[in-house]
C-alpha cells in the first residue's frame, strides 16, 4: 500500500482542542497531505480516510501506563531479588566449610603466598584483561596482608610462546621453594570472604596432618571439570616432579 504512516494529535470530538487530545496513526497516501491541517481536514470528510485511523482511548492509555509501572516493579524486584539470593547463597556455602579455631590447627605455622598473573592483553578470543590486575589487586593484597602471607604477581613470568593460562605453572614453581604452600589464584578472581584464612582451607580438608603426610595438590573440581584457576601446592619433592611433567607435556 502506498503512502505514509505518521503519528498526528487528533482531538476525540474531531477538533483539534486541548480538552481531549490523543495520539493517531495515520497513512496518508498523497505526501503532500502530511500535515496536521490537512490530514484533520480529510479526518473530518473521508469516512473511508476515517477508518484508517488507530486512536486509543484514554483507558488504552491508562492500561498500558500500569502495564509499564507493572514492569518497571519486576525489574526493580529482579535486581534486589537476585542480589537478596546470591548474598544468601553465599553466605550458605562459606558455613559448608568446617572451620576450627587457630588453637586447634596443625602446629606448624606454615607460610603462605598467593600468586598469580596476567599478560594484560586481548589474547584470548572474546576475553580482555587490560587493566585487570589494577582492579584485583587491592583486594587480594589487603586479604594478604590481614593474615600474613605474601602476594606475588608474577605477570613479568609470562612466556609469551604459549597462551598465557600456562604460565601459571612457571609462575608456582618459580616461588614454591620460599613457602610451605603456594595458592594459586586467577587474575579474574577476587576474595569474597577475608574472614577465612588459607590455613582454614588446607585445614578443612587434611585436619591435623603432620605437615610432611599432607597431600602436596589441593583442588577443586565443578561441572567442568577440574578447576584450574585456583589450587594449593604444598613445597615438596612431588610438586616439583609435577609442576614439571605438566610444562613438559
Amino acid at each position: 500500500m502506498a503512502g505514509r504512516w505518521g503519528l498526528i494529535p487528533h482531538g476525540g470530538n474531531g477538533k483539534m482542542d486541548d480538552s481531549d487530545v490523543r495520539v493517531a496513526l495515520v497513512l496518508v497516501k498523497n505526501p503532500e497531505d502530511f500535515r496536521i491541517g490537512l490530514v484533520g481536514d480529510a479526518f473530518k470528510r473521508d469516512t473511508k480516510f476515517k477508518q484508517g485511523f488507530w486512536v486509543p482511548t484514554r483507558g488504552f492509555v491508562k492500561l498500558m501506563m500500569i502495564l509499564a509501572g507493572i514492569a518497571t516493579m519486576l525489574g526493580v524486584l529482579l535486581v534486589t531479588g537476585s542480589e537478596t539470593i546470591f548474598t544468601r547463597a553465599n553466605h550458605l556455602g562459606r558455613l559448608c566449610l568446617d572451620v576450627k579455631p587457630k588453637g586447634e590447627r596443625n602446629s606448624r605455622n606454615s607460610k603462605f603466598a598467593m600468586v598469580t598473573c596476567t599478560d594484560g592483553a586481548s589474547s584470548i578470543p572474546g576475553r580482555s584483561f587490560e587493566g585487570l590486575m589494577e582492579l584485583v589487586t587491592p583486594n587480594k593484597r589487603s586479604y594478604a596482608e590481614k593474615h600474613g602471607y605474601d602476594f606475588v604477581d608474577a605477570s613479568y613470568l609470562i612466556d609469551k610462546s604459549r597462551p598465557p593460562s600456562w604460565s601459571k605453572i612457571i609462575s608456582v614453581r618459580q616461588h614454591l621453594a620460599n613457602y610451605d604452600w603456594v595458592f594459586w589464584n586467577d587474575a579474574d578472581s577476587v576474595v569474597t570472604n577475608p574472614t577465612i584464612a588459607l590455613e582454614d582451607i588446607v585445614h578443612s580438608v587434611v585436619g591435623d596432618t603432620k605437615f610432611e603426610e599432607m597431600p602436596s595438590f589441593l583442588v577443586t573440581e565443578d561441572v567442568t571439570g577440574v578447576n584450574a584457576g585456583m589450587f594449593f601446592l604444598r613445597n615438596s619433592d612431588w610438586s616439583l616432579q609435577f609442576l614439571d611433567l605438566w610444562w613438559n607435556q
